[in-house]
């Protein structure tokens, strides 16, 4: 049985709850605006609770860096780096991210990078991670999806531990406090987690499509075969909530009130809202979603260019209207 409050949502069952290919999808309700223009293959990005974004900007030549807003609205660079960052995560103090030597991944190895908002100095955490993927960070490791499985890496750097072996590619990350689940394989994979207090793995969803999850009050979100789910963190039970009005979600994040999540095609991006249960298209006409983050006021994503493959621009739209 799950039970489940969000927003002001109270959902109860083991069933469909809502079931949006009943109704059009809704014309998209919010506009668009640039955060930052012409940024270098921007991918990553993470807020850190307190409003606060960082995306990642890739260079041709393999360079790259971190960057953010200042208190004017303008970009400024956190952190340059000579290797091409990808994935970021923060922790409330510094900036972890996954990095490549050049613009695309290198499946033989991948660099963990740490470094201090203010100081701007990179340090390496560890080298040659065997097909690095994504990372999440707790208040004493970073955790590793990787081609071997999930592994975790001290703070302060050394050699990581595969805590997991997978036999196929790990390719996103989520957590909470006590555990770290996954997305493998590609394009039919599992949902899986792992108890960080112990390393006791188990399985949410063996047969799942699509890539995007995330976690939130004890409660783990995923998608497949167009479908959006549920699952309890407690007994494991999966809920489905309803339509996505797309064949297959590419990326999937969420608050209190609504899943935002794009299809394949990167080029919209939709809202199911729990207390209605339907979709609409929150916005439409975008280049390419790459990644999503959520803050409290906004949905923040970056967004490559259709006709040049290596610019694009850092997006927001409010989640909410007056």
């Amino acid at each position: 049985m799950v039970r489940l409050f969000v927003g002001t949502l109270f959902v109860s069952g083991c069933s469909t709850i809502a079931d949006s290919q009943s109704s059009d999808v809704f014309e998209a309700l919010r506009t668009a605006s640039p955060v930052a223009e012409a940024e270098v293959r921007p991918v990553g990005i993470a807020a850190d609770g307190k409003g606060v974004v960082v995306w990642a900007a890739a260079a041709d030549d393999g360079n790259g860096a971190l960057r953010t807003t200042a208190p004017d609205g303008t970009p400024r660079t956190l952190v340059s780096s000579a290797i091409a960052p990808r994935e970021i995560a923060l922790d409330g103090d510094d900036i972890y991210w996954t990095a490549f030597a050049g613009a695309e991944p290198n499946a033989e190895a991948g660099t963990v990078f740490r470094a201090g908002p203010d100081d701007g100095e990179a340090r390496a955490l560890a080298e040659g991670v065997e097909g690095l993927r994504d990372l999440v960070v707790d208040a004493t490791h970073v955790w590793l999806a990787t081609t071997e499985g999930v592994a975790r890496l001290e703070k302060d750097g050394g050699e990581y531990t595969l805590v997991v072996p997978t036999e196929r590619p790990v390719l996103r990350l989520a957590q909470d406090e006590a555990h770290v689940f996954w997305r493998e394989g590609q394009p039919i994979g599992s949902v899986r987690g792992v108890a960080k207090s112990d390393g006791e793995a188990f399985t949410i969803s063996p047969d799942v499509d699509s890539d995007g999850i995330f976690v939130q009050q004890g409660f783990l979100f995923f998608a497949d075969r167009g479908r959006l789910h549920i699952a309890s963190l407690e007994d494991r039970d999966i809920l489905e909530l309803g339509a996505s009005e797309v064949d297959t979600v590419a990326e999937l994040v969420g608050d209190r009130e609504a899943l935002y999540y794009t299809d394949a095609s990167r080029q919209r991006i939709f809202r199911f809202g729990f207390e209605m249960g339907w979709v609409e298209t929150f916005v439409g006409g975008q280049w390419g979603a790459q990644r999503l983050v959520l803050t409290e006021e906004a949905l923040f994503w970056t967004d490559l260019a259709q006709e040049d493959a290596h610019a694009g621009r850092v997006m927001t739209a409010i989640t909410s209207l007056p």
